[in-house]
């Protein structure tokens, strides 16, 4: 991935509102449910089904069928590997997309069962999630659309913690990450030829993460930030 230059701006540039409406404890842990706004309103590739992907080696071919620009998230699994960067595909659009390996990792249709399987509900007004792990350890990712929650929440609460934080403490925990990634400096990166939108990395020690922005709404975030 490669920048063009790093900007003196942060998420609240963009006066992003960030809320915790509810928690929920799960085997692995705690999440904590965010409402991000304004949210850019769109479908993502892990809902529709109106989308062609022919993975290669180092790139995927992806035909977006729909008339409305779709996002096509991070981590995405596809034949070939998993898409490297998140982007924003035009409406009846084909773009070549980057692809790195695949992490071991169950398909998206098995995550939803799992989902499914502990009950897992995000409140109506979520869009977002912040799973705290045993060490204080935050995952964060924010979505357009409370639909795409339930997809990748398992696959964050695969394993059983030792020892965990009570629901008060990790979300006050995922209170004070909310507010790092907010407060956290952004680099621009280049973007990938013929998509949508204005992709950034997070600038921080404790933090390793992405944004992608369309029309100054948020199109899909993933963070982790260290305890």
């Amino acid at each position: 991935m490669s920048y063009a230059h790093e900007l003196d701006r942060t998420l609240e540039t963009y006066d992003l509102t960030w809320d915790i409406v509810a928690h929920d404890d799960l085997p692995g842990g705690v999440v904590a449910w965010l409402r991000v706004g304004p949210a850019s309103d769109m479908g993502s590739a892990i809902v529709t089904a109106d989308l062609i992907v022919e993975g290669g080696s180092s790139h995927a071919r992806v035909l977006n069928g729909e008339k409305q620009p779709l996002l096509l998230p991070r981590d995405f699994a596809v034949d070939g590997g998993a898409v490297e960067r998140s982007v924003v595909v035009p409406a009846l659009a084909v773009v070549d997309v980057p692809l790195r390996p695949r992490r071991a990792q169950r398909c998206v249709a098995s995550r939803i069962a799992e989902a499914r399987s502990l009950d897992i509900q995000a409140p109506a007004s979520a869009n977002g999630v912040a799973a705290v792990s045993s060490d204080g350890t935050v995952w964060i990712e924010v979505f357009p659309r409370r639909d795409d929650l339930c997809s990748i929440l398992a696959s964050r609460v695969d394993e059983p913690a030792a020892h965990r934080l009570d629901g008060a403490a990790a979300s006050f925990r995922a209170g004070v990450a909310v507010e790092e990634v907010a407060a956290a400096r952004l680099a621009r990166a280049t973007p990938v030829a013929a998509t949508l939108g204005e992709s950034f990395t997070i600038q921080s020690e404790s933090i390793r993460g992405e944004v992608l922005l369309y029309g100054g709404r948020v199109a899909h975030l993933v963070a982790r930030v260290l305890a």
